[in-house]
């Protein structure tokens, strides 16, 4: 414990000196007090001396500060892909049990070393083990929770496990990139060919736009192996298509 003041505390004998003194001043000129016995009026003055030096000390801004430390295990996270994605493959059985495979390793090597935490994510982030039915990928919701959840926490890493594959929210490197100072192991699931697909990678659009006013929308498609085919794009304003 740490003692702080504006003042020095030495001063403190001086006003417990100067307490007594006008304690004692004050009760040898009070006439009603004459037929008292000595031992009452030795306690009136132990009682107003000790009021006296309270007040004195409060005024003298003292702070007190404790200090408590508590140790803390890094914490070590699993973020797995929890999408029907993950086990569309020819060796999605050979996944599966791989990932098994991964936890308890971890567990026996790490565990006495770091505080391990696993999350499952789909359409939400689940802290239960990966059941693989998700139709749903916001992967970037996943790293929004670990961003929350362990905020000035000390993460000794995240591991990442997923075929790369989102329908959902944005891409999950940006908030990742936000979780800063901790290592990022990524493990991809799946093949390394491009899929026939495509995908909205950007929108640019004013934040403020006037009441009855035409303004830009930009939108940026990004196609993989479509070839001729065409793709049709909506603009809906409460379910109702205005473009």
């Amino acid at each position: 414990m740490k003692i702080f003041s504006d003042i020095s505390l030495w001063w403190l004998i001086p006003w417990a000196v100067i307490a007594v003194l006008i304690s004692v001043f004050y009760y040898k000129n009070q006439k009603q007090l004459v037929g008292i016995s000595n031992l009452r009026r030795y306690l009136l003055i132990v009682l107003r001396s000790a009021g006296l030096f309270l007040l004195g000390l409060m005024l003298y801004g003292i702070l007190l500060e404790t200090t408590q430390s508590k140790v803390e295990k890094p914490v070590f996270i699993t973020l797995v892909d929890n999408s029907t994605s993950m086990l569309n493959y020819k060796d999605s059985g050979d996944v599966k049990l791989r990932i098994e495979e991964y936890h308890k390793h971890l567990k026996e090597k790490f565990a006495d070393r770091f505080e391990l935490a696993t999350y499952s994510v789909d359409s939400d982030v689940d802290p239960e083990n990966p059941d693989y039915k998700g139709s749903v990928s916001d992967l970037d919701k996943g790293f929004l929770h670990i961003y929350n959840q362990y905020y000035n926490r000390n993460i000794g890493g995240i591991c990442f496990i997923s075929d790369g594959n989102f329908n959902k929210g944005n891409s999950p490197r940006y908030t990742a990139e936000r979780i800063g100072l901790t290592p990022i192991f990524t493990v991809g699931v799946g093949d390394t060919i491009r899929k026939r697909d495509h995908m909205i990678r950007n929108v640019a659009v004013n934040d403020v736009a006037f009441f009855k006013n035409k303004f830009p929308v930009e939108v940026d498609i990004e196609a993989n192996k479509i070839g001729r085919l065409g793709c049709e794009l909506s603009i809906l304003l409460d379910g109702k298509k205005v473009a």
